[in-house]
């Protein structure tokens, strides 16, 4: 059985990067990862860069933020 890969934030920000200028496929081709992984990242980078790629490969949505906030008030 294959484990899972873990990439870093560093490298999830350049594969982001280079989607704008080149083809999905050829990145996706040189990184050895999906096309659906490639999308999935540049959106949640587009959502918010400044908070992008944090936790253990959770993606927050601002859904669950607020969700947490109301808990939290009461």
């Amino acid at each position: 059985m294959r484990s899972r890969r873990k990439f870093n934030i560093d490298l999830k920000r350049k594969i982001v990067q280079e989607l704008g200028s080149r083809p999905v496929e050829e990145v996706c081709r040189e990184y050895e990862i999906q096309k659906q992984l490639a999308h999935r990242w540049k959106r949640e980078f587009e959502e918010n860069p400044s908070e992008s790629f944090s936790g253990n490969g959770n993606l927050w949505k601002f859904e669950a933020k607020l969700a947490e906030k109301d808990r939290l008030i009461g």
